[in-house]
């Protein structure tokens, strides 16, 4: 396994970019951390991107192999097969840098957006697969437990905060409960603001 540092320029437009937004300061970071080993294996083409923004926690994984470290703070990485580097966040994610330590709070719509905008503008593809891992409660994803137990995505929030430039092909929500009409109505695609042609999604406990 291989680790390396990345200044994240520009690179050829691909067809796929996969934007993994794993919010992982919370109860579900050791499932996280199991979902990344599997991606390092699964990642065997090249024909496609696959970035991964993640937040941890103290007091749940000890994990310090599947990535550089047992670190709590925001990370960015490109994930390949077996291996990794390591991501500075540029302008979009000035905080995220491979010298330094940096808390995001992946509760925030507005860190997703620069997410979003980040991955776009140095991993374009022609297509782009959003997938949000978490957790769900049906109303509410993502929470971000070092900024309190309330605070989390709630779609009205990131209609709000994201534009259609933000718009995925995609969007895959690995967290439980958020497949309700309601949720989905937010990100139709005829909306002139974020959308996606496609919503995974589970109604019941993900994975269950």
């Amino acid at each position: 396994m291989s680790c390396f540092a990345s200044t994240s320029f520009a690179q050829a437009v691909k067809s796929w970019t996969i934007m993994h937004y794993s919010a992982g300061s919370n109860s579900s970071e050791e499932d996280l951390m199991s979902d990344i080993v599997e991606m390092k294996q699964g990642k065997i083409s090249t024909g496609y991107n696959l970035v991964l923004m993640i937040d941890r926690i103290k007091g749940f994984s000890e994990d310090s192999l599947t990535l550089d470290g047992n670190f709590t703070d925001t990370r960015l990485y490109q994930i390949e097969n077996n291996a990794y580097y390591r991501l500075n966040g540029k302008e979009f994610l000035p905080g995220i840098d491979v010298g330094q330590s940096y808390e995001a709070n992946m509760a925030d719509a507005s860190t997703l957006k620069c997410f979003i905008q980040y991955c776009k503008k140095y991993f374009p593809a022609k297509h782009y697969l959003l997938i949000l891992r978490s957790h769900g409660n049906g109303i509410g994803m993502c929470p971000d437990a070092e900024n309190g137990i309330r605070d989390r995505l709630y779609p009205a929030e990131i209609t709000n905060a994201l534009t259609k430039n933000e718009s995925v092909d995609i969007l895959g929500l690995d967290v439980c409960s958020m497949a309700g009409l309601e949720n989905l109505y937010q990100w139709r695609p005829e909306k002139n603001s974020f959308s996606a042609d496609y919503v995974i999604a589970s109604a019941p406990l993900s994975g269950a």
